[in-house]
């Protein structure tokens, strides 16, 4: 599968119970235990609410019809937002579609006058944030994981080349 074949579009009603089911798989990926990953379920799951919720900007990777791949953008105060998630399917990963969606986010965040993007990041996924450009700033607490902590980027969106308008 190339990525050019991967339609990047937003999130449709009924998708909520997929998108979940990606980010466990694509987290369970990093070699957690089974009980490290029942203790992120709450956080990995999204409802349909969450998907059409007004400060939540949600993308889909669709292949041949089926969602591969997701990522989500909170929307702040600006100038800064969030990356809520950013997950793909074990089968597809390292491919570019994870800088695929990456960008779509990106440009979608540009497009609403944000100029600065915050990573919360798991450790596995970290070298991915600083190959796509993004600086580390610190560590944060884990929202699933009492005591654990996790890497937190910046993404000066001026990097990502704006779509037409």
């Amino acid at each position: 599968m190339k990525p050019e074949c991967v339609e990047i579009r937003p999130s449709r009603p009924g998708e909520a119970a997929r998108i979940s089911e990606i980010a466990m798989l694509s987290k369970a990926m990093h070699g957690y235990s089974p009980d490290f990953m029942e203790r992120c379920r709450a956080e990995l799951t999204y409802s349909e609410h969450d998907l059409s919720s007004d400060g939540m900007s949600f993308l889909v990777a669709d292949f041949d019809r089926v969602v591969i791949g997701f990522g989500a953008l909170m929307l702040g105060e600006k100038p800064e937002c969030e990356l809520e998630a950013l997950f793909i399917h074990p089968d597809y990963v390292r491919n570019g579609l994870g800088e695929k969606l990456f960008t779509a986010l990106s440009r979608i965040a540009i497009q609403r006058a944000y100029t600065i993007m915050y990573i919360q990041s798991d450790p596995g996924a970290a070298a991915f944030y600083e190959r796509v450009g993004a600086s580390y700033v610190r560590q944060s607490p884990s929202g699933s994981i009492p005591g654990r902590t996790l890497p937190v980027y910046r993404m000066e969106l001026e990097h990502i080349t704006p779509l037409p308008t």
